[in-house]
């Protein structure tokens, strides 16, 4: 799997990542738990095998310039609001289901009470989370 695993989306034969295998591994081990629970087998042999070491990646940081020049770039765009209620985590769903009741900029606070998404190429509404 590290070296020709994908098979259905990208190139196939290429690598999969560190942690794809580990969840792979994962479910595997889980699901031959159960046939040693059910005595279709005697030891589950994914136990044995050892587990890719993840590198997690470094990621370089802008500086307090390149925000403030994103922030200019992204002032003239006509979806300037939406992007920076992106750059402060919201997720799309819940910057769509975003009402102006449920934003106190004297506070500096707002609350994801629905997210908005499409199912079958129509508009839902379903509950958010609060911040």
């Amino acid at each position: 799997m590290l070296k020709a695993g994908r098979v259905r989306v990208g190139k196939p034969g290429t690598a999969l990542s560190p942690r794809t295998v580990k969840d792979t591994l994962a479910v595997l081990q889980r699901a031959l738990d159960d046939a040693v629970a059910e005595r279709l087998i005697t030891a589950n042999p994914a136990r044995l095998v050892k587990r890719p070491r993840q590198v997690r990646p470094e990621h370089d940081l802008w500086s307090d310039a390149d925000s403030a020049r994103f922030e200019r770039a992204a002032a003239g765009d006509r979806l300037a609001p939406v992007i920076t209620l992106q750059c402060l985590g919201l997720r799309p769903e819940e910057a769509c289901g975003l009402r102006w009741r449920e934003v106190d900029l004297t506070a500096g606070t707002l609350r994801i009470r629905r997210v908005r998404t499409l199912v079958d190429a129509r508009p839902v509404a379903t509950r958010g989370r609060t911040l």
